[in-house]
């Protein structure tokens, strides 16, 4: 811990306080910092004069009268994914978060705090090296989020007003944001939801759980994030955010021997945070099977209904089920033999798709001098089957293999 930080303490006998209780027990000591940031930004912000023409300033964070605006806080150069993508320095104000190029005072992006609903941290899926996304989602449904992210070992490199820039790890971070922000950054509970899926085997995360399932929207693949206030869906665009709030209800289709579908309804007059379209309900699909309980668990526990067993759902289910009988009855009509029963097509029904698929048959007819050859073997085998012993039958066979 920096000693800069308790010397920031004006009480001398809270800092001694402090300082003997960092010598018994090391430990403490991120809390202590935590607490220390968090209170000397609310303190900067209850203190902070209007035009704040003595702080270090932005030259793009403007007021509307043109008065310009202290950084709070500015995090440097990390990975955004939305909704421009590549590294920049996030600045935050009392009002704005700016993304801008870290070589140039170039804005790429100004977001009001005040239009913030939902601030989430999860661990970014999929990663060996274990990392952090943050994601910050406007009232504004038709608005992109903002996606960053930060490696778990480095941590997030921070610049406050009057403190040398050091690094700060998720718990931090996270706590700063809050205080920033106004609102709480929203993380993955054990008691939300935790993944079927085996841990990690190797990397990083080795032996940890996941908070996510894998699905997909329509055709994009992603990671499915039952958190305690919403579904996050990322990260790939659209990065989608329902709240629990605005679900009226679930419904379980297409379940299979290792997964299933679930279409999530909203309200009326409700769409998903992110940008996704004017959508009232969402199709998440090819969900492992293993994961149906914690899901179904979850929603239960949200109060949110389960259409799965209603007669509407019923009939579509059945009417589904009626078509795919026909056509399955159709192939089996038509010679293929092929269970296609599953959600991907096998690799014959791919090649007729393509136009390439040349089904394999011994009794190939499509040389005319095949067929005239073809007949006079067969009114041979004819006029001599009669004097055939059933020994003879296996030196035609052996005959027809030359």
């Amino acid at each position: 811990m920096d000693s800069k930080s308790i010397d920031r303490i004006d009480d001398p006998q809270l800092r001694q306080s402090i300082s003997t209780l960092l010598s018994h027990h090391p430990d403490t000591a991120p809390v202590i910092q935590q607490l220390i940031d968090y209170f000397t930004t609310k303190l900067r912000l209850a203190s902070e004069p209007p035009d704040g023409s003595k702080k270090r300033k932005l030259d793009s964070d403007a007021a509307d009268d043109g008065s310009p605006r202290p950084a709070l806080a500015t995090i440097q150069e990390v990975s955004v994914q939305s909704p421009p993508r590549g590294k920049l320095t996030i600045v935050i104000t009392a009002t704005l978060l700016f993304l801008s190029s870290p070589k140039t005072p170039t804005t790429e992006y100004r977001f009001l705090l005040s239009s913030l609903a939902h601030a989430i941290c999860v661990c970014t899926p999929e990663k060996t090296a274990k990392s952090w996304t943050i994601a910050l989602f406007s009232s504004d449904s038709a608005a992109e989020p903002i996606i960053f992210g930060f490696p778990d070992k480095d941590g997030a490199r921070v610049l406050l007003p009057d403190c040398p820039e050091r690094p700060h790890d998720v718990s931090s971070l996270c706590t700063l944001l809050s205080s920033l922000l106004g609102l709480p950054l929203v993380r993955p509970a054990h008691s939300t939801f935790v993944s079927s899926a085996k841990p990690a085997a190797s990397g990083d995360r080795k032996g940890e759980s996941s908070h996510h399932v894998t699905a997909f929207l329509k055709a994009k693949y992603g990671a499915l994030f039952p958190l305690p206030t919403g579904l996050l869906f990322g990260f790939r665009k659209p990065i989608l955010f329902i709240p629990l709030a605005d679900i009226a209800s679930t419904t379980f289709h297409g379940v299979t021997s290792r997964t299933f579908n679930m279409t999530v309804r909203l309200k009326e007059g409700r769409v998903a945070l992110g940008g996704g379209g004017g959508a009232g309900e969402y199709e998440f699909s090819v969900i492992e099977q293993a994961d149906f309980g914690a899901i179904d668990a979850y929603m239960k526990n949200a109060q949110v209904a389960d259409e799965s067993l209603s007669m509407q759902n019923r009939a579509v289910e059945k009417k589904q089920k009626e078509k795919k009988g026909e056509k399955d009855g159709e192939k089996d009509r038509g010679g293929e033999g092929d269970d296609t029963t599953g959600f991907f097509s096998t690799e014959y029904e791919e090649d007729e798709e393509d136009g390439d698929f040349q089904p394999e048959d011994e009794d190939d007819d499509s040389n005319p001098d095949d067929d005239e050859d073809g007949e006079d073997d067969d009114e041979e085998d004819v006029a001599e089957g009669d004097g055939n012993e059933e020994g003879d039958g296996e030196d035609e066979e052996d005959e027809l293999m030359q």
